[in-house]
């Protein structure tokens, strides 16, 4: 099946597309927002000697976040914990080198006033078997290398970012289906924060006027050479739609292709991605088993989930925004609306078919993914700017629903920004669905939050 795949993927890749001509820029090759690179033309002497000096700068921000909520009916009051805050920072340090060579830090410092929970999985070898334990991990403050890579280029032909990144990898507004390499999702309630990135080699090979090709080496958690897993991608238009395809593989794991198409027309910028999988690495719920299990639980866990058939999943993701103008305001408002097919999730609530709570907690600890655990999602996210004709002012409504299980998240919101360095924000969101429902695990019914953030 690799093999097929690998077929498919060259075929296409190396089509003949005639589009129009594009000007490389670096930043986009990189899709790196925290800095902007300039791709120079040689024969502007002035600018190239100017960027040829190095420079270096840090900036950062500081950010606090407080909530508190109002428990769902079905929660017992003693566990229940309604209120939270934390704090963090982070650092970025930007170096700009001769030649067009860029190094960028990111560290990020957190503390958490009741402490976080994180589990951790520990891999082992016992009598020539792989096995692994999960465990919990109470944290009150933690250190973090966000990002830590360097940029180099052969003669403005082929770019190379080296170490942890976070790469653009997908067309979709919250899911990203075809975005095999980043090690953390999309946070709906915090669509700003920024992300762990991944570590290895990423190339961009810019093809002028045909497009552009991505080749990235992942290393993350690698243990020999053989262990890197690779992802292809070969970017390219046709009239006014950019498109890709890409190709994702991995010793031991099922090989992912993907495709991604974005563009615009009647007004609305569309957007869609489709990824397929010849079997899957995750592990399925016996629902079965689940709904016998003995009240011991522990004994026979291992026998509750089975390995997915060697068949295709495809997870599809369609979408689009749309913006109006509104009191003679272009733009004013803007709705983005989307759509997610996920092949291997589960068509109903199958938490609640645990009849031991044990089984049930090293579920969502080991194998339960936020917003990709159930068959059918939708999502809308819609701003209204320059609220009360202030531009320092919006609002926003966004919702999240897993229509698998009917649970799902509406969130009212309000930003203000006394200055440019500095921004106020406060969210209510309302939880709904039946008890272990994906987005009533929180025990949540309502949670209102404010958060403060100092940029410098």
């Amino acid at each position: 099946m690799k093999k097929i795949v690998f077929s498919i993927f060259m075929l296409l890749s190396f089509s003949i597309v005639y589009s129009e001509e594009q000007v490389v820029d670096e930043n986009e090759l990189f899709g790196d927002k925290n800095s902007e690179i300039t791709v120079v033309k040689e024969e502007n002497h002035n600018v190239d000697s100017e960027l040829s000096l190095k420079k270096i700068s840090f900036s950062g921000e500081v950010y606090y976040k407080g909530s508190a909520g109002i428990k769902a009916g079905f929660v017992n009051k003693k566990d229940y914990q309604g209120y939270n805050s934390n704090a963090s920072a982070n650092i970025f340090l930007d170096v700009r080198i001769k030649e067009g060579m860029k190094l960028f830090v990111d560290f990020e410092g957190n503390y958490y006033s009741k402490g976080k929970t994180k589990y951790e999985t520990l891999n082992y070898s016992e009598n020539g078997i792989d096995k692994s334990i999960v465990y919990k991990n109470e944290l009150s403050s933690e250190l973090l290398v966000k990002e830590l890579f360097f940029d180099t280029n052969y003669q403005k032909k082929l770019y190379f970012r080296f170490g942890k990144q976070n790469l653009k990898w997908g067309t979709g507004y919250f899911w990203n289906p075809t975005d095999t390499i980043n090690i953390e999702k999309k946070s709906f309630l915090d669509l700003d924060k920024r992300r762990e990135g991944s570590y290895g080699v990423k190339t961009t090979i810019p093809l002028g006027n045909s497009g552009n090709i991505y080749i990235f080496l992942n290393s993350e958690g690698a243990k020999d050479l053989s262990d890197n897993g690779v992802s292809l991608k070969y970017e390219f238009l046709v009239k006014n739609s950019e498109m890709s395809v890409s190709l994702w593989s991995k010793r031991n794991r099922a090989p992912i292709l993907g495709y991604d198409i974005s563009g615009r027309t009647s007004g609305i910028d569309f957007y869609g991605e489709a990824a397929l999988s010849y079997g899957s690495d995750a592990k399925k719920i016996n629902e079965k088993r689940v709904s016998e299990e003995s009240s011991s639980g522990k004994d026979i866990y291992n026998l509750l989930y089975d390995n997915y058939n060697k068949k295709i999943y495809p997870k599809v993701v369609f979408g689009g925004t749309k913006y109006f103008d509104y009191k003679d305001i272009k733009d004013r408002i803007s709705l983005t609306a989307e759509l997610y097919y996920n092949g291997t999730g589960y068509s109903k609530n199958v938490i609640k078919s645990f009849l031991n709570d044990d089984n049930r907690i090293n579920y969502y600890m080991t194998y339960f993914e936020p917003n990709d655990y159930g068959r059918i999602y939708a999502a809308f996210f819609s701003e209204f700017k320059k609220f009360q004709n202030d531009s320092r002012k919006s609002i926003h409504i966004n919702g999240i629903s897993n229509l698998s299980d009917k649970s799902g998240i509406i969130s009212i919101g309000y930003k203000y920004i006394p200055f440019d360095e500095f921004i106020i924000e406060t969210n209510l969101s309302g939880y709904f669905g039946n008890k272990y429902s994906e987005y009533m695990l929180g025990n949540d019914r309502f949670l209102i939050d404010a958060s403060a953030k100092l940029l410098f």
